[in-house]
C-alpha cells in the first residue's frame, strides 16, 4: 500500500509524460529541434498524434531545449525520427518564470502546431523569443502548420495552467 501511495504521489509531482522513442523502421521523417543561436533557455518539446492531440504510441516528451545546469545536461538541439504521412501535433512549452515546480498563468510561452511530415524528409524547427519557425531542410521551404483542436499539453507540467 505504501508503494502505491508513493507511486501516485510521484505521478502527481513529476507528471506522467512518457519519454519519446521514435520509430526505427517504416515510413519515417526526421525532425531537428534547436534554439536560435545565442539563446540558452527554451521550451520542453512534446509530440501527440492527430489534430486532437491523442497520445503518441512512441511517447510524448521529446526533450528540453536549454543550456542545462549541474543536474541536467545541455540540449541546445536534438534530432528525432517521427512516423511519416500522418498528422502530428507538437507543443513547445517554456517556463518564463520559475517558482518551484508550479507554473502560474502568464508565466510561460506556449506554441502548439501540427503538420504531416513526408516520408524521407528532414525538417528543422528553430525556437526563439517565444516563437518558432520550421523549414524543410532540403527545399528550404517554410513548413505550413495547422492549429490543433485538442488540448496538446504535456502531462510533464501537471498543474501548469
Amino acid at each position: 500500500m505504501r508503494k502505491l501511495i508513493v507511486g501516485l504521489l510521484s505521478l502527481i509531482f513529476v507528471g506522467c509524460a512518457t519519454t519519446y522513442k521514435g520509430p526505427e523502421t517504416g515510413e519515417l521523417a526526421r525532425i531537428h529541434f534547436k534554439l536560435e543561436e545565442g539563446l540558452k533557455d527554451g521550451p520542453t518539446v512534446s509530440v501527440f498524434e492527430g489534430l486532437e492531440c491523442s497520445p503518441s504510441e512512441y511517447g510524448e516528451y521529446i526533450g528540453d531545449l536549454w543550456d542545462g545546469n549541474w543536474t541536467e545536461p545541455s540540449t541546445l538541439e536534438f534530432t528525432v525520427n517521427v512516423p511519416a504521412n500522418k498528422m502530428l501535433s507538437f507543443e513547445f512549452f517554456q517556463r518564463t518564470e520559475f517558482t518551484g515546480e508550479m507554473v502560474l498563468e502568464g508565466q510561460f510561452c506556449r506554441n502548439i502546431f501540427a503538420f504531416v511530415p513526408e516520408s524521407g524528409a528532414h525538417y528543422t524547427f528553430t525556437y526563439g523569443n517565444c516563437d518558432y519557425k520550421g523549414i524543410n531542410t532540403k527545399t528550404k521551404e517554410a513548413i505550413k502548420t495547422q492549429k490543433p483542436i485538442g488540448k496538446c499539453h504535456s502531462s510533464r507540467y501537471f498543474g501548469a495552467y
